[in-house]
């Protein structure tokens, strides 16, 4: 998320997946594909957005969740991007599996947070119209964990990452499991 907005480039693996070649085909597959994660988050946003500028004192449980949610899956997210940025940063680390910190209890604890941050939204929006508030975060998350995110990259670090095979056998893709502390050895 950070990186995105910065312009360092951290999606740029699926990116790339998602738009082969050069040129202007890319530059249409590319449209395509922001296109189709815009019309999932737009509509969350907006009604999340409308809700809290035209009703602010009617702020309620449902919307005091979603505030809740929002703010622990930007943290998730800010911190899982800052973490693999620390890492990768590393010389020493270059073919390394990332297994400690928030990437201990999850494999991609950054689009988790991408999507607890998303269903905060929609819990902001529901709050001011209703349950279909809901299914952009909804979609949106079908879409990192199936389509675009963890198991596509799932796939690409199998094959780089000759220790990969054993984080994946060892930690939950996307959902933060707490695991006991490894052991050390003597």
């Amino acid at each position: 998320m950070l990186g995105a907005a910065t312009g360092a480039g951290v999606e740029g693996a699926r990116v790339s997946a998602f738009t082969p070649g050069a040129g202007e085909a890319r530059t249409s597959t590319m449209t395509d594909v922001e296109g189709l994660f815009r019309l999932v988050d737009v509509p969350a946003g907006e009604k999340a957005t409308y809700y809290l500028y035209d009703r602010p004192a009617e702020l309620g449980i449902v919307a005091a969740i979603g505030a809740l949610l929002w703010l622990i899956g930007f943290l998730f997210e800010a911190v899982g991007d800052w973490q693999l940025a620390r890492f990768k940063a590393r010389p020493e680390n270059r073919g390394a599996v990332l297994d400690s910190g928030l990437w201990r209890y999850s494999r991609h604890p950054n689009y988790f947070g991408e999507a607890v941050l998303w269903v905060g939204i929609g819990f902001l929006g529901m709050a001011g119209g209703g349950p279909l508030a809901l299914i952009s975060p909804a979609l949106l998350s079908f879409l990192l964990i199936k389509i675009s995110g963890v198991a596509m990259l799932d796939r690409a670090l199998l094959e780089r990452r000759p220790g990969y095979a054993d984080y994946v056998a060892s930690t939950p893709a996307f959902f933060p499991r707490i695991r006991p502390a490894k052991a050390q050895s003597a």
